[in-house]
């Protein structure tokens, strides 16, 4: 992000913000099945805001834990499809 020398509020917001790191999780659970939205994996960031305006405006029910999820789906030819989602009930 560049930030002009002269917005000193952008300035100060950015040395107050604190970075978080997050190391993602392999995690084996056999089936699930999950509701979402699925796109282009080279669009993920669209993916999730998709996938959050869906939720503050019509949020999933049947959810069977409260965490999200993503997962990634290659093909033969290294294409890539992402699911942003919940994992449901049925």
């Amino acid at each position: 992000m560049l930030v002009s020398s002269s917005d000193k509020a952008n300035e100060n917001s950015l040395e107050t913000q604190k970075s978080v790191l997050i190391e993602p999780k392999n995690i084996r659970k056999g089936k699930i099945i999950l509701a979402g939205v699925l796109g282009d994996g080279s669009q993920t960031g669209k993916i999730w805001d998709e996938y959050m305006q869906m939720e503050s405006v019509n949020s999933i029910l049947n959810k069977k834990e409260d965490c999200e999820y993503e997962v990634r789906m290659y093909d033969e030819a290294d294409n890539c499809e992402c699911i942003v989602g919940v994992r449901v009930t049925s």
